[in-house]
This record gives C-alpha cells, sequence and structure tokens, in this order.
C-alpha cells in the first residue's frame, strides 16, 4: 500500500533535508578544520623566524644546549644538525629524541609542515615546520612544533554541535512541511470531496473554483470542463435513445397494424399477400434502422468491424451507381460518373453502405431535370470521392454541427437522419477524412479522402451520360 502524498512529501522533505545537513555539516568540518591547522601554520613559522633569528645573531658552536637559543612556552622547538643530533632546543624538547630522523632531515630543502606523534610530549598529534638554517656555516635545521590537541576539540565540539542540532532541523524541517502539504493538499481535499457528490443526475453542477489562480484554480477549471463534456455526452447519449425509440416505433406501429388487420377477419390471399408485403417491408426498415444503429453504437465505442481487402475502387463506384439508375430515371435525375482505376485496401460492404447512402440522399434532394455528379480521382497515396448534387444543398444548421445523428441535413428530408452519419463513421473507420459543404450554385458538395494501399497506371477517366459508368 502506497503512503498518502501528504506523507510521501513529508518524507521526502525530511530526507532532502537531511541530506543538505549532513552535507553542510561535512562541508564546515571541513573548512573549519582547514582554518584552525591554517592557524597553527602561521603560529609555527612566525616562532620559527624567531628562533632563525636567534640563530644567526648568536653563532654559536654546535654543541649540546638547552634553553640558549629557544623561549620556553607551552609549544616546542629543536635545532637539529645534519645528523639528527639535538643541538638547542626549548625546554620541553631537549629531553626528548630528535623530532626528525637524519634520513629525514636530508630531504628538507624548503620549509616543510608534517603531523606526527611524540608520546613523550602530547598524546595527541602534532604539527611541526622544519625550516633549513646554518650555524657558523654548518647546515641545521630548526624544527618547531605544537600540539593539535585544541584543534581537536574544537572540531570535536562542532561535530557534537551538528550531531545534536542535525537530527532537530530534520524533525523541524519534517514538522513544517507536514503543515505545508496539508495545507497544500487541502484545497485539493476539498474539490474532491464536492465531485464526489456529483452523481449522473447532476451532471450540471460545477466545482467550486478558488479565486487564487493557482494550480488548484486550473484543476478545477479543468475538473468543470470535465463535467460539462460529460453533460454534454450523457445528453447526447439520451438524445440518440430517445430518438432511436421514437423512430423505431414508427415502423413497429406500422408493422403491427398490418398483422393485426391481417388476423382481425378472413382475407382473400391477394390481400393477405398485400398485407404481408406491408409488413415485410416495415420489417425491412426496421433491420436496415437496426443496422444504422449498430454502426453508429460500435463507431462511438471505437470497434466498427472492417473487412479488408483490395478493392478495385472505380468498379465499385460505378456498381453502386448502376444500381441507382432506375430509381434516377424514375425521378428524371441524371446521374453522372467521372472515375480514375484506384485500388484501396478497404471494406468493400461498408464502403458500399456509404456510397449507398450519398447517393440516396442526393437523389432524394435533386429535383427533376437535375444532375447527381460522382467524380473519384487519384491523389498520390491517397483517392478523394465526390458528389454533388443540384438539390437545394444542406440547412446551415446541420453545417454547424454535421454528422449528429438523426438530424436532417436538408430542410424537408423525412428520413431518421442516419444517412450522413453512417458515412462518417465507416469514412473514419478507414482512417479517411470527409468534408461537406454546399456549392455555389446552392447544390450540395461532398468530399471523401481515403488512404489508398495501391495505384495502377494512370488511364483517361470516361465520363458516362447515361447514368451508367465505365473505365478505360
Amino acid at each position: 500500500m502506497r503512503l498518502p502524498i501528504r506523507a510521501r512529501l513529508t518524507a521526502i522533505y525530511g530526507l532532502s533535508s537531511a541530506i543538505v545537513v549532513a552535507a553542510l555539516g561535512v562541508f564546515v568540518f571541513l573548512m573549519v578544520r582547514a582554518d584552525l591547522t591554517n592557524s597553527v601554520d602561521l603560529g609555527l613559522r612566525a616562532r620559527a623566524q624567531v628562533i632563525m633569528n636567534n640563530v644567526a645573531r648568536s653563532n654559536v658552536d654546535i654543541v649540546p644546549t638547552t634553553g640558549e637559543l629557544i623561549d620556553n612556552d607551552e609549544a616546542f622547538s629543536q635545532v637539529l644538525d645534519t645528523s639528527g643530533r639535538v643541538v638547542t632546543g626549548s625546554e620541553s624538547s631537549v629531553a626528548i629524541p630528535p623530532l626528525l630522523s637524519a634520513s629525514t632531515l636530508a630531504t628538507v630543502d624548503e620549509p616543510t609542515f608534517t603531523s606526527i606523534r611524540v608520546p613523550q610530549i602530547d598524546n595527541d598529534p602534532i604539527r611541526i615546520l622544519a625550516v633549513p638554517d646554518s650555524i657558523g656555516g654548518q647546515r641545521v635545521t630548526v624544527v618547531v612544533g605544537a600540539t593539535l590537541g585544541d584543534r581537536a576539540d574544537a572540531l570535536n565540539g562542532l561535530v557534537r554541535a551538528f550531531l545534536v542540532g542535525g537530527p532537530i532541523a530534520v524533525v523541524v524541517t519534517c514538522i513544517a512541511a507536514w503543515l505545508v502539504a496539508g495545507a497544500g493538499l487541502r484545497p485539493v481535499e476539498r474539490l474532491r470531496a464536492d465531485a464526489a457528490t456529483i452523481s449522473a443526475s447532476d451532471l450540471d453542477r460545477r466545482l467550486a473554483v478558488p479565486p487564487t489562480g493557482d494550480e488548484i484554480a486550473r484543476l478545477a477549471h479543468t475538473l468543470n470542463d470535465l463535467l460539462a463534456r460529460l453533460d454534454d455526452a450523457v445528453a447526447a447519449q439520451l438524445r440518440f435513445v430517445n430518438e432511436a425509440s421514437h423512430e423505431l416505433r414508427t415502423p413497429l406501429a406500422v408493422l403491427k397494424m398490418e398483422l393485426d388487420l391481417a388476423l382481425a377477419r378472413p382475407r382473400d390471399a391477394e390481400a393477405l399477400k398485400t398485407a404481408l408485403s406491408a409488413a415485410a417491408a416495415e420489417t425491412d426498415r426496421l433491420v436496415q434502422l437496426a443496422e444504422d444503429l449498430l454502426v453508429l453504437a460500435r463507431h462511438r465505442d471505437g470497434k466498427l468491424p472492417l473487412r479488408r481487402q483490395p478493392v478495385e475502387m472505380a468498379e465499385l463506384v460505378a456498381t453502386v451507381a448502376h444500381s441507382h439508375h432506375s430509381r434516377a430515371e424514375r425521378d428524371g435525375v441524371r446521374i453522372d460518373v467521372h472515375v480514375e482505376p484506384v485500388t484501396a485496401t478497404v471494406d468493400p460492404g461498408r464502403i458500399r453502405q456509404a456510397l449507398d447512402n450519398l447517393l440516396d440522399n442526393a437523389l432524394h434532394a435533386t429535383p427533376a431535370g437535375g444532375d447527381v455528379r460522382v467524380t473519384l480521382a487519384r491523389h498520390g497515396d491517397a483517392m478523394t470521392l465526390e458528389i454533388d448534387d443540384d438539390g437545394p444543398g444542406f440547412s446551415p444548421d446541420y453545417l454547424d454541427r454535421p454528422f449528429e445523428p438523426f438530424r436532417h441535413a436538408r430542410d424537408g428530408d423525412d428520413g431518421a437522419g442516419l444517412g450522413l452519419a453512417i458515412v462518417d463513421a465507416v469514412v473514419t473507420a478507414h482512417r479517411g477524412a470527409i468534408e461537406i459543404g454546399n456549392n455555389a450554385s446552392g447544390g450540395a458538395h461532398i468530399a471523401i479522402t481515403l488512404p489508398s494501399a495501391a495505384q495502377r497506371p494512370a488511364t483517361s477517366p470516361v465520363h458516362a451520360a447515361d447514368g451508367t459508368s465505365a473505365v478505360e
């Protein structure tokens, strides 16, 4: 189980502060130690200079003496010859062995600092400075030193201060982080509590937006936008169900009426056949409406099934146009088809369904003597299918929200209002695009662009003036 955000933030801040305190402690410790060491070194340089001045003034022979050249105090010093013998030194150091061996003295060519341990002087390390010099022409080495006990005490005190103050600082940081995280998350918790009270029956409610203008306010705006979209989606779903119920009710009522009339009294074979034919027509209408509703439902879920296969689009378009030829002749409408050879990997059944809807709408809207023009052209790796008619065109209200189910695209339509919604679902499932609008002459214009899998060499399109189409 994961910790709450407040606890995680507190832990992160506590860990971060611990790392910062530890890093700061190490940095301060190293800086103080270096400063203390530099202070000791400065004192040793000054003492070495005093001793060297005394050696230069005395010009004594190199013989064992005590206290002639050295001021006795808490520090110590020795003057050593090249063999490592003590020539003179402070009172505290003449009784101890030489601080540096002869082999070490031979390597001292310039002032050199080092740290050693001398139990006879102190248990703490001592810091010494060796400076080459001469007495009476003889090479000697002035060695001065001081214990590092005071430095060690100061550093130990600093470490104790960090060991005590560091945890206190981490605890204080954790408490502050807990309080700050709680204050920062409190508006989020209020938004969560308010959102939890909103149900499907009151999606028109909105969350209170704090007047801070910060991230919490932007989160509230985003959640309110989400609620608005959910409200619109639920309203559209309810409209869809209501419209579908209304559309299904009419053919069902007609079907029931025809069956009731057929059963109401004895009829001859011809009357019974007429009633059954009417019932069969209404059944076909119900089947088609149910199929259209299923397509739209699957399209909304993104699960519209496709059975793709290579299709000669010119032949498919010509076949669909030819199937509407009889109706076009009956209504006095001319179908002109211009096609180019294009092979595309599509679902032929779905594409035919879309073309049937488009031609049905175009023929229904075109008055006698008008034309319906179908054009199929290849454009690189895509193909474009355009359908134009001489009807009144799309209503402005429909162009504002195209392809919404149960909305009539043109004034006077008496269908269910699903045709163009089905076309849009089929085109979208094929990863294509559809555009609708009105021509300058007033007729409707629909352009569908679909990706094509393969193209054949371009040939000249043939214009079919008699309502059929052909391809050279």
